[in-house]
């Protein structure tokens, strides 16, 4: 009996120690140190790398602004799904007529525009409603992407239109 019991002290010893090689490892990287961003508590949802627990919200937020891009453009683009996905989101929001919903729009150049929304994870349905309703992007823009993330509190869609 006692041999098991060294045995035991030994195996739980030996993955203490690799635990902690493994953060410290890790904490080199920068993998275990994520939090240290403002994006670190952030989700994103992108089609294909779907899960049981998938925020409904984000994928019915996602599938209604692509509807609404694919209506002003008609062709979603690798590249363009890239840039609304490592856009960075803005500091100022303005509040929309949508109920829950804030805006912000960046132009890049004349061939890039990035619409920005902002909703409130408990009220997302009207925005959705409102991707669904509405006509098309006013501008000729030629291509288009689309990003949805999260954090505790809202939903972040990024739609990218470029020329």
């Amino acid at each position: 009996m006692a041999d098991k019991i060294i045995c035991m002290n030994k195996f739980t010893r030996s993955l203490t120690v690799i635990a902690a090689a493994s953060a410290l490892t890790l904490a080199g990287t920068g993998v275990a140190s994520a939090q240290s961003s403002n994006l670190g508590n952030l989700s994103s949802w992108i089609p294909g790398n779907e899960t049981g627990n998938q925020n409904r919200g984000e994928r019915e937020l996602f599938n209604a602004a692509e509807s609404w891009a694919k209506r002003s453009t008609g062709k979603n683009s690798a590249t363009v799904n890239h840039l609304a996905r490592t856009a960075s989101l803005p500091s100022a929001w303005h509040h929309s007529g949508v109920s829950g919903t804030q805006t912000a729009e960046r132009y890049v150049g004349n061939n890039t525009l990035y619409r920005f929304y902002k909703v409130e994870r408990n009220n997302y349905r009207p925005m959705v409603n409102n991707f669904n309703s509405s006509g098309h992007q006013p501008g000729n823009w030629k291509n288009y992407g689309v990003h949805v993330t999260s954090d505790s509190n809202f939903h972040y869609v990024t739609v990218a239109y470029t020329r």
